[in-house]
């Protein structure tokens, strides 16, 4: 038996650091209100509850994820 598995996994950089996610966790993106760092322009929430605050902003993060 053959069995194929597709994960299409997009890796962000984050306060020198970085996070892969697959793309098929994503439910939504948000621009992040005042209280953030100025410096966080997008947060990815994933559909097991956590977020991710990455750099750039949900338009580059939309194109990331679907390529």
């Amino acid at each position: 038996m053959i069995l194929l598995l597709a994960i299409n996994l997009v890796t962000f950089g984050q306060n020198g650091q970085s996070v892969t996610i697959n793309s098929e966790d994503v439910v939504s993106l948000v621009t992040p209100h005042r209280g953030f760092d100025p410096k966080l322009k997008c947060i990815i929430n994933l559909i097991d509850g956590k977020h991710i605050a990455v750099a750039i902003t949900c338009e580059e993060v939309r194109q990331r994820l679907q390529k």
